[in-house]
């Protein structure tokens, strides 16, 4: 049973091994994953950057999968994602896996939305199963019904995704460390139309999170990335306006603009980037990246017994730490914003002066 006690040594235990990887990432396993746990999807969307691997080759076995957990250590944030991740059969049994052996304290799980009943029921699952954990599961809704419907290329995909996140939000009742959140991605398809979107979902849907992801990657068609960051940042001004309190989230936020914004205007990465150092990526074939942007790999896990530290350690990774130290490469990734801001003092010391002006000018 988790407890209350138990909750507070693995605060201590997490807080200390982050410190750890602040001073040696690099050095010891990452603190931040994301999985790739299927290529498999239903959907045909115009921003995917993933288009290429989709419903191709045969995705990772639970067993491989709990082999892989047995040999990576300790971590703290897991990010569930595809392909459709709810595609699969076991994800309750791997995010348990996770937990149990890896001590995980946040998962993530980004979805279309597309099938409601067995989303609904897989996350009911999860939540039984890891009843200790921060679970959030994050609905993709890119518009209004015809704007979502299109982008996404299917029609349907918008009343799924809408009934999807009302069974969500139902599971908050009896678990407090669930959230049911709404994940947006920003193209020129959708950006004249997405503050109708978002007031509908604030109004309507009421979720715990709005996220809104910058468009990145080789997408089918380039032009939609052309999109105007006067609209952007007009739109994040309007989700962070709704927030009450939680000064930190509003700081970092605008530090994720302000990066994002110096990116593009510059074409150049504003900090050093610790991709392959405190995260790491895995896609559905276990070849490990240290960014989900970059083809520059750093192995395969099977090639090294799915022992991940021994992959983590080898001459392959730390010629693709040495490409990304080289500025050989730039992306707007706000997982990996993220990363570098919170594992990096300077930036984080900065965030953390932005979150104290937050609250005098609320005071």
């Amino acid at each position: 049973m988790y407890c209350f006690q138990e909750k507070i040594l693995i605060n201590i235990r997490e807080r200390f091994r982050w410190f750890r990887k602040i001073i040696f990432h690099g050095k010891i396993s990452p603190e931040q994953i994301t999985f790739f746990v299927t290529n498999k999807c239903r959907l045909n969307c115009k921003h995917c950057f993933y288009k290429d691997k989709l419903n191709k080759g045969e995705d990772a076995a639970l067993s491989e999968i709990k082999r892989i957990s047995e040999n990576l250590g300790e971590f703290s944030f897991l990010t569930l994602t595809g392909g459709e991740p709810f595609m699969r059969d076991d994800l309750p049994e791997i995010a348990e896996t996770f937990i149990l052996k890896n001590k995980v304290s946040r998962i993530s799980i980004p979805t279309n939305g597309f099938e409601p009943r067995k989303i609904y029921s897989e996350t009911q699952k999860i939540l039984e199963r890891c009843p200790g954990a921060e679970i959030i599961v994050k609905v993709s809704i890119d518009g209004l019904e015809d704007v979502h419907d299109g982008i996404r290329g299917v029609k349907g995909s918008y009343e799924r995704a809408v009934e999807t996140f009302k069974l969500l939000k139902t599971l908050k009742e009896k678990n407090r460390r669930f959230r049911a959140g709404i994940l947006c991605t920003i193209s020129k398809i959708n950006e004249d139309y997405l503050e109708d979107a978002f007031q509908f979902t604030d109004r309507e849907l009421k979720p715990d999170v709005f996220g809104l992801n910058f468009i990145r990657g080789n997408v089918s068609d380039m032009d939609i990335k052309n999109v105007e960051f006067q609209k952007y940042e007009k739109l994040y001004a309007l989700i962070l306006s709704g927030l009450r309190g939680n000064y930190f989230y509003k700081a970092y936020k605008k530090f994720v603009i302000r990066a994002i914004k110096r990116i593009i205007e510059s074409r150049r990465y504003p900090f050093s980037c610790l991709a392959g150092r405190v995260s790491a990526v895995i896609d559905a074939n276990l070849n490990v990246f240290p960014c989900e942007a970059l083809s520059v790999d750093m192995g395969n896990l099977r090639d090294f017994g799915y022992d991940f530290k021994k992959l983590w350690r080898s001459p392959k990774a730390t010629s693709a730490r040495n490409y990304i130290d080289g500025k050989n490469c730039i992306c707007t990734n706000e997982c990996n914003i993220q990363n570098n801001s919170f594992f990096t003092p300077g930036l984080l010391a900065g965030i953390l002066a932005g979150a104290a002006k937050e609250r005098l000018k609320s005071s």
